[in-house]
């Protein structure tokens, strides 16, 4: 009998434990899988009337630069011409349409083309809104990566946008 107990002690413990790392784990900062954050730098030194320079966020997976040279790499054995202009397509996901609004807005503004808002219906029917904005340059990933960066800072500026993939598309060598 206290064999039982003790092992449905150790066995409760155990769940219990368990559970608290499940926890600890869905935290953004601690998933498994995710990088740990770096210590930060040191401060410079900074005169008086300076400011700091901005940290730049960081770049999602697919705006990395292997993942963009896998992606252009797919798109030439499928028949792109990499050497000619590409439109590249950065898609964000909106709560609402005035966030979209404000995201086609923003585009036009920055010399990007918007496709009209997609309405997507989430679970449960929650309605959001996809706005596709696009440059059209010959591929290259550091213009791919500068054009991500200026829409991240152009997003957190906007609320209920996210910013959700980037896309390629083939373009074929005209005869």
């Amino acid at each position: 009998m206290i064999a039982n107990r003790d092992h449905a002690l150790w066995r409760g413990l155990l769940v219990a434990c368990s559970a608290v790392i499940a926890i600890w784990l869905s935290f953004p900062n601690h998933r498994q899988g995710d990088a740990m954050e770096a210590a930060p730098a040191p401060t410079p030194f900074v005169h008086a009337g300076e400011q700091l320079p901005l940290e730049k966020p960081a770049l999602p997976d697919f705006l990395q630069a292997s993942f963009l040279q896998t992606s252009l790499q797919a798109l030439a054995r499928n028949g792109s011409d990499l050497s000619l202009p590409m439109r590249s397509r950065h898609r964000v996901r909106c709560e609402s349409r005035e966030a979209a609004r404000q995201v086609s807005a923003w585009a036009t503004a920055h010399g990007f083309e918007p496709e009209p808002a997609e309405t997507f219906l989430g679970h449960g029917g929650v309605a959001f809104f996809d706005v596709a904005i696009s440059h059209t340059d010959i591929p290259d990933i550091h213009h791919i990566q500068d054009q991500g960066e200026r829409i991240q800072a152009a997003l957190a500026q906007i609320p209920g946008s996210h910013y959700r993939t980037w896309v390629g598309e083939i373009v074929h060598h005209a005869h």
